[in-house]
């Protein structure tokens, strides 16, 4: 499996401030993956208003990793198109639809 780079951002309390990680998240090796989930979840757009979607897959221990290879499609690309490789949603007319990733081996939905 290819690891994909990660950014990760937050705000700290305290002395800690702000931070800013880049690098690549390697999972236990011991880990299986189990699942995927395809994240943000429930997303409401306003007509035009664009997201990225991305498909992260869960190992048994807890942790997830973004996957790679995956793909994107939208149940109705007249109410949102969605670009199939790079996971970013437009919302071209009012309705709902479901968004659904796949890397190949997991398949995760949400509903938009």
């Amino acid at each position: 499996m290819q690891y994909p780079a990660f950014t990760s951002t937050g705000t700290g309390s305290g002395n800690s401030g702000n931070f800013v990680f880049t690098g690549n998240f390697v999972p236990n090796p011991n880990a299986g993956a189990t699942g995927a989930v395809l994240l943000p979840e429930n997303t409401t757009l306003t007509l035009g208003q664009q997201t990225t979607y991305r498909l992260f897959i869960t190992f048994d221990d807890g942790t997830q990793a973004e996957a790679s290879g995956e793909t994107f499609t939208s149940d109705d690309p007249g109410v949102v198109s969605i670009d199939p490789n790079s996971g970013v949603a437009t919302a071209v007319m009012v309705g709902g639809t479901t968004i659904t990733s796949t890397d190949g081996t997991f398949t995760a939905s949400t509903p938009v």
